[in-house]
């Protein structure tokens, strides 16, 4: 392959990497964009832009994250990592008597009342939404990752916001519903 000028190798560099306009590329080259453009209609650069793509895809394959077992692995020990704190807050025994407490889904916080010497601190206690929307998120990227859901459906599943366990169960009701209705007569269950 004939060997690219240096501002026209950095220029494939830089079209590889795609993070720069055309418009940006050819700026910080000194160039005009319809230069570029001329470029990148040449056979030679065009190679060259697809040599190094191919480079650092390979690259990147190499690395963990892009590993589907590596991913599932990270997303396993955050879940584990999630459910520790739940059970720990569980078997706190200091809990043990407040309503929900055993859930371990309770945070306890604590709230100054008063000033000067009618001031006292109580104690407040809060469902931790954000750690029960982790581990479902947590369950949903696993799901994804295995192929068990559309990436579709995880994404209206977290789009939406449940207000209550009745407006959950009415709309799982109407989603079976409507997939029973899709089955044929004599699909088996």
């Amino acid at each position: 392959m004939r060997r690219l000028g240096a501002k026209r190798e950095t220029a494939a560099q830089l079209v590889a990497e795609d993070r720069l306009t055309d418009e940006k590329i050819a700026e910080s080259l000194g160039v005009s964009r319809k230069t570029l453009h001329v470029w990148k209609q040449h056979p030679a650069f065009s190679a060259r832009v697809t040599e190094l793509e191919s480079i650092w895809t390979n690259r990147a394959l190499k690395n963990n994250l892009a590993r589907r077992e590596y991913r599932l692995a990270v997303l396993a020990d955050q879940h584990g990592r999630c459910l520790a704190i739940r059970d720990a807050r569980a078997s706190d025994p200091s809990m043990a008597d407040v309503p929900g407490g055993a859930t371990g889904m309770l945070v306890r916080t604590y709230k100054g009342l008063g000033n000067g010497e009618n001031a006292r601190v109580v104690e407040e206690y809060a469902y931790d939404a954000a750690l029960d929307r982790e581990i479902r998120e947590l369950q949903a990227q696993c799901a994804e990752e295995l192929g068990q859901v559309q990436p579709m459906q995880v994404e209206v599943a977290r789009k939406k916001n449940w207000h209550s366990t009745e407006e959950l169960e009415a709309e799982l009701v109407m989603l079976l519903a409507k997939r029973n209705s899709k089955q044929p007569e004599d699909a088996p269950c």
